[in-house]
């Protein structure tokens, strides 16, 4: 009977650790390890979000158009649903024209404020502003909502254990 009550505790847990497919691999400047979603397509812009022991990093692609340039201004407002509550995001990656954006999030044993809100609430939209001050809008349906949310809480859940 007792081991009936701890599987019927513990399958729940089970469950929830089965959603995160995050492919593990090395990190090739010091051997240690690293997690990756792989690419997944919203509308024109691809995400990836990856993970080693320091940082934690939503990898964004835009596609369209193609010569879209971000710099160290340039920023990313995410749009939260109630439509109120937004949040302004630097790109943390390289100064670049083929329209590479990163969130980049220190990698600690607390999972930072500004990752929380992302994993924790639906996101309605992104505005990405590149370096020419245009901006690239990405809405998202409510199954992509779901997407977006699972795989930022997945990606900051499982990077606490490269630590």
């Amino acid at each position: 009977m007792k081991f009936l009550i701890i599987v019927a505790f513990l399958f729940p847990v089970y469950l929830t650790a089965q959603d995160c497919n995050l492919k593990t691999g090395k990190d090739n400047f010091n051997n240690k390890g690293k997690l990756t979603s792989g690419f997944v397509t919203f509308q024109d812009v691809s995400l990836s979000t990856d993970a080693d022991a320091y940082e934690i990093d939503l990898f964004f692609v835009i596609k369209y158009p193609a010569e879209k340039c971000f710099d160290e201004k340039s920023e990313a407002t995410v749009l939260f649903e109630g439509g109120k509550l937004t949040t302004d995001y630097a790109n943390n990656g390289p100064t670049n024209c083929k329209g590479i954006f990163h969130m980049i999030f220190k990698n600690s044993a607390y999972t930072p404020s500004a990752l929380q809100k992302l994993c924790s609430k639906k996101v309605i939209s992104i505005k990405f502003k590149d370096s020419n001050e245009k901006l690239t809008t990405l809405n998202f349906n409510a199954e992509q909502q779901a997407l977006f949310m699972k795989m930022a809480n997945c990606i900051a859940t499982e990077a606490k254990k490269l630590r």
